[in-house]
């Protein structure tokens, strides 16, 4: 297609077309852009309307056609071959559009299996590399990071309380990948997000229940919600992990994850090496710990070690949750949730001075 490229320029993603120019950090405020890092590992995929109907679209706004049957898109000569459109040459950018606002798209690929996604996907060639962003609604995207945070079978209230804190994250956090040309990514460096398949109604309705609310600090500001799966019995607070001096992330105590699955690991490490370790980190013990965990791959930064009475050529290394700690426990939460406790109960054990306002007022 003469005039239309993708490239790289200056670090940000620039996807240019002939009297036309789309800069990928400039979105709605409500619609947020997930990069679908999973999907980067294969080659070719199937697509398929799960829910309404989608049509192929050009960035320029050009229709294609309607999406029919199951058809299987390519990345081919730095673009897309999709095999029930007829076009001269693949295309570096096509935009899978939903007709209608409550449209799902089911994606299959050898590498993830099926997947099912709220919005448009757009499919675009960086660099001659394959690409692949959803955009929708926030409030679209936000039950499937529940689904893959927390998964299924828990009480509403914990629901309620997570649904706030990741619509707070992703809030705060947008635009975080801008230079890729999307805000945020589906992995553990941003929040994790398999998609929407297994979304049930419970879920829902602990999103559509605090519709818009978030978390700000005393100064209006969107509040940075750390969460872990187990902090162990207390959390840390997040100067100890981060260089930030939050006030609504300090180290509070919490039995109620004492029982949880994430609550006690063990490991073991060689004597000789640890104490050569140690030896170069005991003068700023709690950088040391963060540096250990990271090192030997830890689940957490809260460990003791002790002799190993079998071993005398190992320590036995004993430690507690599971996570960075800062911020909302998961398993200490849904344990609260279970015993009673409101939304904002289990937010106001975690955060510290912190209130709920509409992501619209920011």
């Amino acid at each position: 297609m003469k005039g239309f490229k993708t490239r790289l320029r200056d670090g940000l993603l620039i996807i240019a077309i002939t009297g036309w120019t789309f800069v990928g950090a400039a979105i709605a405020q409500e619609t947020i852009r997930v990069g679908l890092m999973d999907l980067n590992a294969t080659d070719s995929f199937r697509c398929q309307s799960a829910q309404g109907n989608y049509e192929w679209v050009l960035p320029d706004g050009q229709k294609l056609g309607p999406l029919k049957g199951m058809p299987t898109v390519t990345s081919h000569n730095g673009g897309f071959q999709i095999s029930s459109v007829e076009f001269p040459e693949p295309l570096p950018y096509v935009i899978l559009q939903p007709v209608s606002i409550d449209a799902r798209l089911r994606i299959v690929t050898s590498a993830v299996g099926y997947r099912q996604y709220p919005g448009a996907l757009h499919f675009v060639h960086v660099d001659d590399i394959p690409q692949f962003i959803m955009e929708s609604t926030l409030e679209d995207y936000l039950p499937g990071v529940l689904a893959t945070e927390v998964g299924k079978g828990h009480a509403m209230s914990f629901y309620a309380a997570h649904a706030m804190i990741s619509r707070t994250y992703a809030t705060k956090s947008m635009g975080r990948h801008r230079m890729a040309g999307f805000d945020l990514c589906d992995q553990v460096h941003c929040q994790v997000f398999d998609g929407t398949s297994t979304v049930n109604d419970t879920l829902q309705r602990g999103c559509q229940s605090t519709r818009s609310l978030i978390l700000v600090d005393r100064l209006g500001r969107a509040a940075t919600t750390a969460f872990h799966s187990n902090c162990g019995g207390k959390t840390w607070a997040g100067s100890d992990v981060w260089s930030d001096q939050l006030p609504y992330l300090q180290s509070v105590d919490d039995a109620a994850c004492a029982d949880a699955p994430h609550a006690r690991w063990s490991q073991t490490v060689p004597r000789q090496e640890w104490d050569e370790f140690w030896s170069l980190h005991e003068a700023d013990s709690m950088q040391g710990l963060l540096t250990a965990r990271k090192r030997y791959g830890w689940p957490s930064a809260s460990f003791q070690i002790n002799p190993d009475s079998l071993r005398p050529d190992v320590y036995k290394v004993v430690g507690s949750g599971f996570g960075h700690g800062v911020g909302l426990c998961q398993e200490g939460a849904m344990q609260r949730a279970l015993s009673g406790a409101t939304a904002w109960e289990i937010l106001q054990h975690y955060y510290n001075g912190v209130r709920l306002s509409k992501s619209d007022q920011l």
